[in-house]
């Protein structure tokens, strides 16, 4: 902690942080690009339900694995975000679908493995999902709890690979079968986990509006989206005008565009719209190009998002998971001109966040990105 200088907002009881090292660089900043969820918009009460719910309502429905959806939430989910890999919150489901499902009895594995190879002769999701629920509905329920610490200690053998952690940490042939029919990692209206999730997060209308797609689950918990507020006031973007002028704002998220701007609505008239960089923009470039994962913490999308910002001398990349700084600290090796700052949201909620941001090296650490402003005011001014 001594190579941070601390300022305390007594009005808030906040604490920033900024890097005694990273001063010179932070005076040279010319633009910001920000992360979407955490950072602009209050996920709290959305992302991590939508993801519980989908993978809860999975496992009843097709594995007749009854598990309360809190052990998904929370510090279990910190801890997968927490290694930088699971940013995504398809890749978050599924790491928690697996696990889960390797639980279960081989019996039951072996009964979902052949419902699963059946049900491939469908090309819809949906047609499968169906076809194996109905061939599972008269199993018994088995219940499983308290798997809490479990899958904590299942997140220490992951890292910021993701997808690939999971594979390989449950790789076997017994899931084959399964992992076919989820059809995992492909776009949505090709794979269970992601169509679902969007749907479970979207709710019908928005699904519909977003992928040009009829929603085909039943679902009995819907749009969670509609929990989402935005954090970044008006006021905040007015004072960082005056400090950078206009156009220089932009995003690199992993958002989709239409669902994160549902929420932003006038506030998206603050960015420059060709520094945006989007979950859409990231899936086009991976069909484009080939390459196998261009997402967090692959720095592709800070890195396209700030060519609109040419010439600058320093970026500011604002974001609030580990996969934010592993994203920046990967883009200043390819060009050295990019500056963190992360957002820890709540003081005693995102203590952990935060001391991982600190421990990592982060140039800026803040709890609120309405605190922005006033922090680059101070460090402009020279007051250390």
């Amino acid at each position: 902690m001594n190579n941070y200088n601390i300022i305390k907002n007594y009005e808030k009881t906040s604490l920033s942080y900024i890097k005694k090292d990273s001063i010179q660089a932070i005076k040279k900043i010319s633009a910001i690009i920000f992360d979407c969820d955490g950072v602009l918009i209050d996920i709290n009460n959305s992302y991590e339900k939508a993801v519980s719910n989908t993978v809860v309502k999975i496992l009843y429905d097709l594995v007749r694995l009854q598990i309360n959806p809190i052990n998904f939430e929370n510090e279990v989910n910190f801890s997968f975000k927490n290694t930088g890999g699971f940013n995504n919150d398809w890749t978050l489901a599924y790491a928690f679908l697996m696990y889960s499902v390797s639980l279960a009895p081989e019996v039951r594995i072996n009964e979902l493995c052949e419902a699963s190879l059946e049900s491939l002769k469908y090309d819809n999701p949906c047609d499968r999902y169906y076809y194996i629920k109905n061939k599972m509905n008269r199993k018994a329920i088995i219940s499983i709890n308290n798997i809490k610490t479990n899958l904590i200690d299942f997140s220490q053998k992951l890292d910021s690979t993701g997808f690939l952690s999971i594979e390989r940490e449950l790789y076997t042939n017994k899931f084959e079968p399964f992992k076919k029919t989820i059809n995992f990692p492909s776009p949505v209206g090709k794979n269970i986990l992601s169509t679902l999730f969007e749907q479970v997060f979207s709710g019908k209308l928005l699904f519909n509006a977003n992928f040009k797609q009829k929603p085909c689950f039943e679902t009995e918990n819907e749009g969670y989206i509609n929990n989402e507020t935005t954090i970044a006031a008006s006021t905040t973007f007015e004072k960082l005008l005056l400090l950078f002028g206009r156009d220089r704002f932009g995003i690199a998220s992993g958002s989709f565009e239409k669902t994160a701007k549902h929420i932003l609505k006038k506030q998206a008239e603050w960015f420059n719209h060709k520094a945006e960089v989007w979950m859409d923009d990231v899936d086009a470039e991976i069909e484009k190009s080939g390459k196998k994962d261009l997402h967090k913490p692959n720095p592709y999308s800070l890195l396209a998002a700030s060519e609109a910002m040419e010439p600058f001398k320093q970026i500011l990349y604002v974001g609030d998971t580990k996969a934010d700084l592993l994203m920046v600290q990967k883009a200043n090796q390819v060009d050295s001109r990019f500056i963190f700052c992360g957002v820890y949201g709540d003081y005693e909620k995102g203590s952990t966040i935060r001391e991982s941001f600190l421990q990592n090296g982060s140039d800026i650490v803040l709890s609120n990105v309405n605190d922005l402003p006033e922090i680059l005011e101070f460090v402009r001014g020279g007051k250390f």
